[in-house]
Formats: structure tokens, sequence, C-alpha cells
């Protein structure tokens, strides 16, 4: 009897995975240590045995299905949402930090500077809360099923799947 040789690891999801476990579930791992992907995951991991590699996709049907679902887009555009009005906040603070050095310095060319600083932080500020309201609408076509693929997904090789805008052409290796 031959030993089996591991050829890699796959997430197994339990009956109530959510969609990120099912799309992380089509896919081949290296390592077998995988940690959770959130909390109160209650998917497993399970070694592939076998005598060739089975490829970075193990699910093509699944995969195929959760794209078509736009659920790749809705995992990243709540990602981009999740952390965006703490960034908001942020450059808003520095905008008022800003306004507040240039209203207190006695120097003149540094009151201009300042002030400048200010405008740029809020500037920023206000292009980020713009790209905050389009992903929330996006995110929402999503989710009415009203909008899919604004990402495909292109397997790298050994480097694996990455996220890519659809109208993006990969060049022959």
């Amino acid at each position: 009897n031959a030993n089996p040789k591991v050829v890699g690891y796959r997430r197994v999801p339990d009956a109530l995975a959510c969609k990120f476990c099912l799309l992380a579930s089509t896919q081949r791992y290296r390592d077998g240590e995988l940690m959770p992907l959130h909390p109160h995951c209650g998917c497993t991991v399970a070694p592939i045995v076998g005598s060739k590699d089975p490829g970075q996709v193990l699910d093509k049907d699944t995969l195929g299905r959760l794209k078509a679902d736009g659920v790749i887009d809705e995992i990243s555009r709540r990602r981009r949402i999740s952390g965006a009005e703490q960034v908001v906040q942020n450059y808003e603070a520095k905008a008022t930090h800003w306004r507040e050095q240039a209203r207190t310095t006695p120097d003149q060319e540094a009151e201009t500077r300042y002030a400048k600083r200010a405008d740029e932080w809020t500037a920023k500020a206000k292009a980020r809360a713009a790209q905050l309201d389009r992903d929330r609408a996006e995110l929402q076509l999503i989710r009415d099923g009203r909008l899919t693929k604004l990402t495909s997904v292109h397997d790298h090789g050994e480097l694996g799947p990455t996220l890519y805008d659809p109208a993006h052409e990969f060049a022959a290796a």
C-alpha cells in the first residue's frame, strides 16, 4: 500500500457557511494550518490526497456560480466600505488640525501654508466620501441583483487567483 501524498488543502464549509467561506472553499491552499476566515466560522480544513497537483481552483462550478451571483464584487465592496468612514473622519480631523494651525500662527507664510494643507485634506475627505457613496450604491445594486461583473478573477499560476477589472486584458506569458 503506497502512502498517500498530500498535494494541498481545502476549506470545508459547514452547513451555515457564508458566501465568503463558500468562495474560499473553491480554492486549493498549500498550508494546512489555515486560520478561520471570520469569528464563529465553523468551516474546517481537509488535506487533498493524490498523485498530482489539482490546480488552484478545486470547484469551478461553485466559483462560477458565486462569480455570476456577484459574490466577489459584494465582498470587495464590503471590505472597501468597512474602513472608509474612519478614513474620511481622519482626513477631516487633519483638515481641522491644519485650519487651527493656520488660525493660531503669527507667521503669515505659515498661515498660508497651513490653510493650503487644510484645503488639501478637505478635498481628500470629500473625494473619499464620494467614493464611499459610490461603493455603497454599487453594493446595493449587487445585493439587488442589478449589477454584476465589476471584477473578474485571473489565475496567475503559483500566485493564485487575483481580482481585476473585467475590461483588463492579460498578455500571453
